[in-house]
């Protein structure tokens, strides 16, 4: 009968065991290694991207609040569109009319956030962190199209200006309608600006003002005073807060009642 027997190692079996083992310990190691090196790779890039959104933030942050302090001059130039509807429905006529414009600046930034979604890189971000962006920025796009939306009223009031004659009931319509939409919209507008400042406050950022003072990119640059000074700065029609004029003269504004 034949007999068959296992080949046995050159060393013995608890040698070739041995060898075994430290091959495996090699290979666990090195993948150990890979894994930290990976989870350092991902560390350092979640480090940054955090910087990144937290300095585009900051901008934002300068744009809201920059938001709240020319609400007003906004709701007065409607109030006082609102009295050249009324007087020109009373007399059929348009003054000679200027200064009709929104403010402007109103630039929300959320690229930095969009490329951390975009290539992974907002799931390695702290969890806390990262909800928080993650409730933010689908309100701040939101928030953008809002301001497409009230751009295009304001173009729309802009038809009032330099057309001094006679107007049509129809537009006369359509000017009051775009007119009231506008404060509306102003209005939650603002209240979201205020919002938003607030969670982004929480969050530990100060709003950087460059972006509105034309130097944009380093946080903490330009104060809120600054921007009120530039906001004050001119009494030309260029002026964020100039009044609308008539014939040459500051129109008398409705009251908010009105």
């Amino acid at each position: 009968m034949a007999h068959f027997h296992l080949p046995k190692p050159i060393h013995g079996w608890r040698q070739f065991l041995g060898e075994v083992g430290i091959i495996v310990l090699g290979v666990l190691i090195a993948l150990a290694a890979e894994q930290l090196v990976d989870d350092w790779h991902w560390r350092v890039k979640a480090h940054h991207a955090q910087e990144a959104i937290d300095s585009e933030l900051a901008l934002d942050a300068g744009v809201f609040d920059a938001r709240t302090i020319t609400a007003p001059c906004l709701r007065q130039r409607l109030r006082q569109v609102a009295s050249l509807v009324a007087q020109a429905r009373r007399s059929g006529t348009v003054p000679d009319v200027a200064g009709i414009k929104a403010t402007g600046g109103q630039v929300i930034l959320t690229a930095a956030w969009e490329e951390a979604l975009a290539d992974g890189t907002a799931s390695h971000i702290r969890p806390e962190r990262r909800r928080t962006y993650g409730l933010l920025y689908p309100v701040m796009l939101e928030y953008r199209r809002q301001l497409d939306e009230e751009a295009r009223l304001w173009t729309h009031l802009r038809l009032l200006q330099h057309a001094a004659g006679r107007i049509s009931d129809p537009l006369l319509t359509d000017i009051a309608s775009s007119t009231a939409e506008a404060s509306y919209r102003g209005y939650a507008l603002t209240t979201a600006a205020e919002q938003m400042s607030v969670a982004i406050h929480d969050l530990g950022i100060q709003p950087d003002y460059g972006m509105l003072l034309g130097s944009p990119g380093t946080i903490g640059r330009g104060t809120r005073g600054d921007v009120l000074r530039q906001l004050h700065a001119s009494k030309s029609d260029e002026s964020s807060c100039a009044p609308v004029i008539a014939n040459g003269k500051p129109v008398e504004a409705a009251s908010p009642s009105s």
